[in-house]
């Protein structure tokens, strides 16, 4: 990756950190938003201030009312005392942010790789928490060597994807180390690996995929 690509360029929008700093997503896209912000520093301050935020609405709120000016009072604190934005978190020894070595580890060679498509493979996650995800969705990491194409699919749901290690493209741009795509659902792509080494990208699907054509992939 060049310097001008040292830190991620494509986020999630505000109202999803949000979302995460309270708690309010499932656990299926908060390992997104906790990959995401481990290489983000950008977001992850965005996510401390509002967790700071909702701190400081919590106790204002006791013992009596909140004043209507108290929400302006802390956002004013907030943009005078905002930390600096700090670097991305260091990835473990085989190359995986915190959030996914709590899933997979740390080892990607004892990993039981899947074949998608030549040069395309994949290693499903499952929940840590005791609260099952609905069957239609999936969350996996995929793999993609340099110039594999997944072959090409449409979308019956929104499909999240942060690269984790190297990068992709498809018809929307390029997408690097930590940057993360939302694919909304009708949409057709076959995204491709770039050129250096191969693309690690911790992939979401709300629902299956829908198969193009007779080299398609139907799910991950």
């Amino acid at each position: 990756m060049s310097a001008a690509h040292a830190r991620p360029r494509h986020h999630f929008d505000e109202a999803l950190l949000i979302d995460y700093a309270a708690g309010n997503l499932p656990e299926t896209l908060s390992i997104l938003v906790a990959t995401h912000l481990s290489l983000c520093p950008a977001c992850r301050a965005a996510v401390a201030d509002a967790e700071a935020v909702g701190g400081a609405l919590l106790e204002a709120l006791a013992p009596e009312a909140l004043a209507p000016e108290a929400l302006d009072r802390v956002l004013a604190r907030l943009d005078d005392e905002a930390p600096e934005e700090d670097a991305p978190e260091a990835p473990g020894a085989g190359g995986l942010p915190a959030p996914l070595r709590a899933y997979l580890g740390d080892d990607l060679k004892v990993l039981d790789w899947q074949q998608l498509a030549p040069g395309v493979d994949k290693v499903p996650l499952t929940p840590l928490s005791n609260i099952p995800w609905r069957p239609e969705e999936a969350v996996c990491l995929v793999r993609l060597q340099p110039g594999a194409v997944a072959p090409r699919h449409g979308h019956t749901g929104n499909e999240v994807t942060v690269i984790v290690r190297g990068g992709l493209a498809d018809g929307s741009g390029d997408y690097e180390l930590g940057d993360a795509l939302i694919v909304d659902a009708g949409v057709t792509h076959a995204p491709v690996g770039l050129p250096g080494e191969p693309c690690l990208c911790l992939v979401y699907l709300e629902a299956p995929l829908l198969p193009i054509g007779d080299d398609h992939v139907a799910s991950i």
